[in-house]
């Protein structure tokens, strides 16, 4: 599937304001101090294509000749994708950032949309959300059949078929209606703490399937976190 972190427009024009704002701060200001305290960067879109994460920050530090302690992204996005996000280039004008485009041919990165920034980088953890254009593919769904025995036995088949576009929807408007199961909570292990206060976490879920105690398993999906995980106080 590939996925498309769309909102560039909005936050371009949210880093305008604060950049006016930060012109009238100076306007007032003592010149000298603006040249000792103010940080210039590059702030642009970062698009690349089944690059892993580490590698595109080594590619674009080599190709814009500075350390990678001077490139600020938010957050990690997935390698098997095509991915947005936004990033900024301490230090680094924007001619110097689009000439880094060159040395990126062919590497399946990409560097856009570019807006002089002051005193604005960014830092693992400053991310607001993402958004998600999944795309699939040869899909296909499980039908089930019945059929009876000599005895009278029922006996359940299963096979697959195309999967519909009105199969889709109907199963769009269900998760719409009802939600889903979240199989492992929170990412990765969830919260921290004793299972009376957080309820069921990820890895509980986890050693129930890998002592292969599947019944278990299931009573903790079931079972879920803590209410008051969700809703404190």
């Amino acid at each position: 599937f590939y996925i498309f972190l769309i909102s560039a427009n909005k936050a371009l024009s949210s880093l305008q304001k604060k950049r006016k704002r930060k012109n009238d701060y100076d306007a007032d200001a003592n010149s000298s101090n603006k040249a000792d305290e103010s940080i210039t960067a590059t702030f642009c879109v970062l698009r690349k294509e089944q690059v892993e994460h580490q590698a595109a920050v080594q590619h674009i530090a080599r190709a814009l000749k500075c350390n990678q302690q001077d490139i600020g992204l938010a957050g990690i996005k997935d390698m098997q994708a095509i991915t947005y996000q936004f990033c900024t280039l301490r230090s680094i004008n924007i001619q110097r950032a689009e000439r880094a485009n060159h040395a990126l041919t062919g590497k399946r990165i990409e560097l856009s949309r570019f807006e002089e920034v002051y005193d604005f980088l960014l830092n693992r953890g400053n991310l607001i959300g993402n958004r998600f254009e999944v795309v699939l593919r040869n899909l296909k769904r499980i039908e089930r059949m019945t059929s009876k025995t000599e005895n009278g036995a029922t006996v359940w088949k299963e096979r697959t078929i195309p999967c519909v576009a009105s199969h889709l929807d109907a199963m769009v408007k269900r998760v719409r209606e009802f939600g889903f199961v979240n199989f492992y909570g929170e990412q990765r292990v969830g919260d921290a703490g004793h299972s009376s206060r957080v309820g069921v976490r990820s890895y509980d879920v986890g050693r129930a399937m890998l002592r292969q105690n599947f019944a278990q398993a299931i009573d903790l999906i079931m079972t879920g976190r803590s209410y008051g995980i969700y809703h404190p106080g």
